[in-house]
């Protein structure tokens, strides 16, 4: 497959990375709290120039993480992580491994 039909499949160089990122947060899903909570984890996405989509109520919440063009980095999941752990009111956590975010 020559490059331009690579680029235009987003596949071999062209292949952009994501994460999905699940956890169980210890605030009532109509609470104030949680939507700040919420807002927070928002802002330090987008503090890495990242981009999200997804949500849910407080004990299911799950967003899928990507990059506006490009791909989610090693250091990105990391960070993301390391924030997740250090929020004490995140009760438990998941961040999965990287996937094709075109073609999962």
């Amino acid at each position: 497959m020559n490059k331009r039909l690579r680029k235009k499949k987003r596949v071999g160089e062209f292949q952009e990375l994501g994460i999905e990122v699940s956890c169980v947060v210890s605030l009532g899903s109509k609470s104030l709290e949680f939507d700040v909570w919420c807002d927070d984890f928002v802002l330090m996405i987008e503090s890495l120039s990242l981009i999200c989509g997804g949500g849910g109520e407080s004990d299911t919440w799950s967003v899928f993480v990507c990059k506006n063009k490009g791909s989610v980095t090693e250091e990105n999941r990391q960070s993301i992580s390391n924030w997740l752990s250090e929020n004490k009111h995140v009760e438990n956590f998941e961040v999965s491994g990287f996937f094709d975010v075109w073609h999962k």
